[in-house]
C-alpha cells in the first residue's frame, strides 16, 4: 500500500559535479522514501530517490531562504577488480555520503519537512517525540545585521 505523507512543490540540487544547477520538482514522501519528481506538476516518475532509512541528518541551511540539507547515504553497488589476472564487476556496497538542498516555498513548510524527516527517519530516532508539543515561535539569524529574527520581546531583553 502507498501512502503519502506529504506532498510539495520545491526545488532542490544535489552536491557534486552539476551542483549549481536547481531543480524545480514535486517532493513527496512515501512509504519511507522522499521522492523527487521530474517535475513540479507530476507525481509519475522521479529523478531521485531518498530511503528514510539512509538520512544520517536534516536540517536548516543557510544556501537559500527556506533551505533544509539532507544527508544521507548512498550505496555504490559495481567496482572493478582483478582477480586472478581476470578483469571483473563484483557487487559490493561502497557507501559513499551525499547532500540534497531542498528550498521549499514557506518557511511553514521547510519546518514540516524537517520535523517530518526526523520523525520517520530510523537514525534520527534516538529519543522519543515530544509529547503535546506546538511550535509557536521560530528564531533565525540574519547574517547581514548580526542579530536574531523573530524572537519574543521577553526574550530581546534578556539579550540585550
Amino acid at each position: 500500500m502507498n501512502y503519502t505523507e506529504k506532498t510539495s512543490s520545491i526545488s532542490y540540487k544535489e552536491n557534486g559535479i552539476i551542483s549549481f544547477i536547481w531543480q524545480k520538482s514535486c517532493l513527496t514522501l512515501v512509504d519511507g522514501s522522499l521522492f523527487f519528481h521530474k517535475n513540479a506538476e507530476s507525481y509519475y516518475g522521479y529523478s531521485l530517490q531518498i530511503p528514510l532509512i539512509s538520512v544520517a541528518s536534516v536540517s536548516r541551511s543557510d544556501m537559500k531562504p527556506n533551505c533544509l540539507e539532507v544527508v544521507y547515504s548512498r550505496t555504490q553497488a559495481k567496482k572493478q577488480i582483478k582477480l586472478n589476472g581476470n578483469n571483473g564487476t563484483v557487487t559490493t556496497p561502497s557507501p559513499t555520503v551525499k547532500s540534497v538542498f531542498i528550498v521549499t516555498t514557506t518557511e511553514q513548510d521547510m519546518h514540516d519537512w524537517i520535523d517530518l524527516i526526523f520523525r520517520k527517519a530510523p537514525l534520527l530516532n534516538d529519543f522519543s517525540n515530544p509529547i503535546n508539543f506546538k511550535h509557536q515561535v521560530h528564531v533565525g539569524f540574519n547574517s547581514e545585521t548580526g542579530g536574531f529574527t523573530g524572537l519574543p520581546s521577553d526574550w530581546e531583553r534578556v539579550i540585550e
